[in-house]
Order: structure tokens, then sequence, then C-alpha cells
């Protein structure tokens, strides 16, 4: 009877892998230094097995990553393997063998070039692999979630034109929930730059957008967008006083569409 009620209920609610200790306690978002001088930030998110990993390497640069984790806490070191990796365009990548230890909240990884062996130590090599960094938990209010759905395929950089001919230069960066909208003139001056977060609803139809900027005095901005691969598309709720949210992409200014970064050309210079 017991084995009826099992399979009843993975046939209802579908196989869900039981986490280790370790990867429970993984569970949410850690941040490393990297680089010569510690300038290269990499944010760390895990969420179940998955995670999704942003190398940023200048503030307005972000490479991102998203895969499976695989760890085995009963080797010494633990193993931990970044494994069905999708890198910047989308592109597939080699899985990566690696080495952890967790400490309460420090987490030091050491990992192998992609495709090759697994490293002997936690050591770092003398070029880019194997690579070692050590992240520390990011302490997050009990609100926060974890990325999921369209929030995630959104995490980078993304640019296109926009304004009368095009003749703006526009650029989004999104990391995690934060985001940073840069404008660029004609004359390459920036005509604005903003920071703030970014809010979703992906059951709203069309799907919603809300930009909540950093500066308290400012209201939050309204949108609907559509996502389509490395084509995002949005309308802005534009208005005098508080924004209203479009009901439809309308055929003016206030609808634009910005195309995900090729990042391809830097891979080889930032550390995985």
């Amino acid at each position: 009877m017991q084995s009826v009620a099992c399979l009843l209920m993975t046939a209802l609610l579908g196989s869900t892998p039981v986490q280790s200790d370790d990867l429970a306690s993984l569970q949410g978002t850690w941040r490393a230094e990297a680089g010569p001088t510690g300038e290269v930030i990499i944010t760390l998110t895990i969420d179940g097995d998955r995670f999704v990993r942003v190398v940023e390497t200048s503030p307005r640069t972000s490479f991102t990553f998203r895969g499976l984790l695989r760890l085995d806490e009963s080797a010494e070191p633990g193993t931990l393997d970044w494994v069905e990796i999708v890198g910047p365009g989308d592109k597939p990548r080699a899985d990566m063998l690696g080495l952890y230890r967790l400490d309460g909240d420090e987490l030091t990884i050491c990992s192998a070039a992609p495709g090759a062996t697994r490293p002997d130590a936690l050591a770092a090599g003398r070029g880019l692999y194997p690579s070692l960094q050590t992240y520390s938990r990011v302490v997050v209010s009990a609100d926060e979630e974890p990325l999921t759905g369209d929030l995630i395929a959104l995490q980078g950089n993304w640019s296109g034109n926009l304004g009368p001919n095009g003749s703006l230069q526009a650029s989004l960066s999104i990391q995690g929930r934060v985001t940073k909208f840069v404008i660029v003139g004609p004359d390459g001056q920036e005509v604005l730059a903003s920071t703030g977060r970014v809010q979703l609803d992906e059951l709203a139809t069309p799907k919603a957008m809300d930009w909540i900027p950093d500066r308290e005095d400012a209201q939050p901005l309204k949108s609907i967008y559509e996502l389509n691969g490395s084509s995002l598309r949005v309308s802005l709720g534009l208005g005098r006083g508080s924004s209203t949210r479009p009901e439809t992409f309308s055929d003016d200014f206030r609808t634009f569409t910005l195309t995900k970064v090729n990042e391809d050309e830097e891979l080889d210079q930032i550390p995985d």
C-alpha cells in the first residue's frame, strides 16, 4: 500500500530530489571577489539544485551562467560539480568539476577548467584554473525570494535604441533583482542613469514589470514586457504624476526592444 501511495504522489507531484544537508545549507545568495585586486564581483544564487552565477567585471559589464549543482559531501574534501551549464548567449558549456568546503556562512569552491579533471586540493592554480573563490553568505530580508522564471533569463546585459529615429542608445543591466538603466544621447553623453530593483508578474496578461527606483522620492515605473529568447520588448507607463501600466504595446517611443548582449568575446578573460 505504501508503494502505491508513493507512486501516486510521484505521478501527481513529480519527483523531487532530496537535498543533502550541505545543499540545504547552501540555499540562498553568496558573494565573492576575484581578480588581482578583488575588482571582479561574483554573485552565486542557489535554489534547490539550480544555480545562477553572475560575474561582474565592471559596473556596466556582467556575465551570467546557470545550471545544476551536484554535491557529494561524503567525500573529503566534498565535491561540487557545475553541470548542464548555460553561459552568455544561451550557449551550453562543458561541465566543471570541483571541490568545496562549507564553514557556516563561508563557502570555498575550487573549480577545474570546463571539461578538465577534478582538482586534487582546495588550491588555486597558476593560471585561471583551477580557480579558487571564497564566498560569503548574503543576508537578505525574510520576504526575499530566490530567482525564478523570467527573472533568471533576464540576468545580464541588454542594449538597444529608442527615441526619435532610434537616436538614443539604451543599456540595461539586471543582476539578481538589482537593475541599472542607462540612456546615452547621440553625442555620447549620458542622458539618464537610474538604479533600482525590478519586480515581475508573469501571470499577468501581458506580463507586468515594475521598476522600483532607489530614490525614496521617486515613484515606481509600471510597464509590460515580452521576453522571446534574447529579445526583450518593453512598453513603459509614462505620464504625468504616477505611472499607469499600459494595456497593450504602443507604436510610439514608449515601446522599445532590447537585445541581450553577446559576451562571448570576453569569456576567456573571466574566471568561471
